[in-house]
């Protein structure tokens, strides 16, 4: 997001926190947030790509929601209504066609009867789904389907195929081509977030909720680009709260003004010296590549948890309260505390979802020793982390990284606690041990920033003086 994007969603929240107080606020906030998904989504040079990758949304939202139903007909026909409110967003979009007003859309919609055809095949199509597919089948299904959709959008040469079968659909020049023609924004949050509830509600752990609400647990705004991944019985509880209070719209001003001054001022700034694709290869010099390395950790840091500080200060401003996403992650002494401390709700959905389910399942059956065990689901549950950023060799890697660096912090944790050493607590190992932790954590962000192998293994080589 630019400032200019920042400070008309800041803008928005504001209006929206004053009219929480009136009956049709929910449905209100809902159009607000889907109309700013369509303003927000990155234009393409594909023909309305970026029209129709939010609509996708809406159709995906009501298949989760069939499929959290068991498609059992007469709730979706209690929610069809709903459904047809989540749409009016959709239709004032596409009416940009005629209007071209430059803010709604990126770029030129379809026209309304490309859309309504769409969209009412699609509903038949779910509908349909409710007919043939047998019950059992239903959540495997669809974890299926958003699966796929994941791969191919993290994948950058699947979405290259995407991209080029997409021209050839509009009858463009396939020869453009690029990955990034394809930006579908905030997806990776969305299937989080659509996979814990479809999980929860399998498993009766919380009721099916009401597809209005639901919808705007997806799309809410403020979490829209960068997170945090609220879960969805803290968000409706939110959602359902009194209306905001002045020392609360007083508390999302200042975590805004921190985020926009960690993103538009240190982050920008430190982007000129800090490590980059560009200049990884180009500093020779150990000591200034550890330089622009460490200005690297710090971009990164201030860039995210800055959008994060304008997200939790937005939503703040409209009454609800985001869960925090960091904790001073740089300041922590070992590998376990760190990961307590980034990206902290992608963290908890990770280890609620697959590590803990991973190692309950093995310890039940008693098939591998503690350690192993602990090293498979750490190695695992980090690399899925990694992929999730996007499925390539370099996220691979940084993932492995952070998953070896866990299994041993777990294991020294382990030892050291069965013996007593005074020294451990004392000052000097307490800096040695923040000063191992944050130099682990820097390095492992090469394989973050650096997508090529042999590129990333040179500046390895160039930080610790060999082949100079």
């Amino acid at each position: 997001m630019n400032i200019t994007q920042v400070i008309t969603l800041v803008i928005v929240a504001w209006l929206l926190g004053f009219l929480r107080r009136y009956q049709p606020w929910k449905s209100l906030l809902i159009f607000t947030s889907m109309s700013l998904y369509y303003w927000l989504q990155p234009s393409s040079p594909i023909r309305y790509v970026d029209f129709w990758l939010p609509t996708f949304v809406v159709i995906l939202a009501w298949l989760t929601y069939a499929g959290m139903s068991s498609f059992r007909l007469a709730t979706l026909r209690k929610n069809i209504g709903e459904l047809g409110l989540v749409l009016l967003p959709t239709l004032a979009a596409s009416l940009n066609r005629y209007l071209a007003i430059c803010c709604i859309t990126p770029t030129l919609p379809p026209s309304i009867d490309r859309v309504l055809i769409f969209l009412i095949l699609a509903i038949f199509i779910i509908t349909f789904i409710t007919r043939v597919l047998p019950q059992k089948w239903h959540f495997p299904f669809i974890i299926l389907i958003l699966l796929i959709i994941f791969i191919f959008l993290k994948n950058p040469y699947l979405t290259l195929q995407l991209s080029k079968s997409w021209r050839e659909f509009n009858h463009q020049p396939i020869q453009y081509s690029l990955p990034i023609d394809i930006q579908w924004l905030g997806i990776s949050y969305i299937i989080l977030r659509m996979a814990h509830i479809l999980i929860d509600v399998r498993a009766k752990r919380q009721p099916l909720p009401d597809f209005q609400t639901y919808f705007l647990y997806l799309i809410f705004f403020p979490a829209l680009i960068a997170g945090p991944i609220d879960l969805f019985p803290h968000f409706q509880k939110e959602v359902n709260a009194a209306p905001q209070t002045p020392p609360l719209r007083l508390e999302g001003f200042k975590r805004i003004i921190l985020g926009a001054f960690k993103k538009f001022v240190l982050a920008d700034s430190l982007a000129i010296l800090a490590l980059s694709q560009q200049n990884a290869i180009q500093i020779t010099a150990p000591l200034y590549l550890w330089l622009a390395l460490i200005f690297y950790s710090w971009r990164i840091y201030f860039d995210f948890s800055g959008y994060t500080d304008i997200a939790i200060g937005s939503a703040l401003l409209i009454g609800i309260r985001l869960p925090e996403n960091f904790s001073a992650p740089y300041f922590k002494t070992n590998l376990i505390q760190f990961w307590n401390s980034w990206h902290i709700t992608l963290a908890n959905w990770f280890r609620a979802y697959f590590f803990y389910p991973f190692v309950r399942k093995f310890q039940r059956n008693q098939s591998l020793p503690p350690w192993l065990l602990i090293l498979i689901g750490q190695g695992i549950t980090m690399i899925l982390i990694g992929l999730w950023h996007g499925i390539s060799l370099n996220y691979f890697l940084w993932g492995l990284w952070h998953g070896i660096g866990l299994f041993i912090n777990n294991r020294w944790k382990e030892w050291a606690g069965s013996h007593a050493f005074p020294f451990l607590e004392n000052r000097l190992t307490q800096f040695a041990s923040w000063l191992i932790t944050f130099t682990y954590v820097s390095l492992g962000w090469v394989w973050f920033l650096i997508t090529d192998f042999g590129s990333a293994r040179i500046v390895f080589n160039h930080l610790f003086g060999i082949g100079l």
